[in-house]
């Protein structure tokens, strides 16, 4: 039964690319459709890394779709994407999510994303919101509040030792957090 469902979805997406190649506003959201059956069922056959190549080719080819009409794609989007990060934790490369959310901007996947990564996220656009206000006015009572956010964050990432994915942000806090306490300052972003 895999072994047919993996014919049958490979078979879909090489249709569906030739027709999209004839007319591609008329067939891209069953390439779409295809794409995602096809990475459902790679990821079930246990190629993860397969299945996180067709989810993110499904995504970014809807991405001008669901920009233009997201009643209609929004939730589609949402579900390749929550689809990419279970095929991506299933790969062991959950760090790369990060790259996924800064991609497709967070507030198109938050819903979708386990409640440690959504509460990461609250906490890291916080500390962002922070390092801007005491970049712009390096005032004590600024960098106070980023000390603390830093510190806020550096808690909550080690009450999540069990996320391995969040190893690297937890470096970067780590790290942030020590030069605060050596008493330098990171650098302002000059983008």
């Amino acid at each position: 039964r895999r072994e047919e469902a993996m014919a049958v979805s490979k078979e879909a997406v090489e249709l569906y690319r030739e027709l999209v190649a004839k007319n591609r506003d008329a067939f891209l959201p069953n390439l779409i459709t295809a794409l995602g059956g096809r990475g459902r069922a790679l990821l079930g056959a246990g190629d993860a890394d397969g299945a996180v190549a067709c989810f993110l080719e499904a995504a970014r080819a809807l991405r001008p779709l669901a920009a233009a009409h997201p009643a209609a794609f929004g939730q589609l989007l949402r579900a390749l994407l929550r689809d990419c990060a279970q095929a991506l934790q299933a790969a062991g490369r959950e760090g790369e999510f990060t790259a996924v959310l800064a991609e497709f901007g967070a507030e198109a996947v938050a819903d979708e994303m386990p409640p440690a990564w959504q509460e990461a996220l609250r906490l890291i656009e916080a500390l962002a919101e922070t390092h801007k206000a005491a970049a712009a006015a390096p005032s004590p009572a600024a960098w106070a509040t980023a000390q603390a956010a830093l510190a806020k964050l550096a808690a909550h990432l080690a009450a999540h030792e069990d996320a391995p994915f969040l190893e690297p942000v937890r470096r970067a806090v780590a790290k942030a957090l020590q030069a605060t306490q050596d008493g330098s300052r990171p650098a302002p972003d000059t983008a």
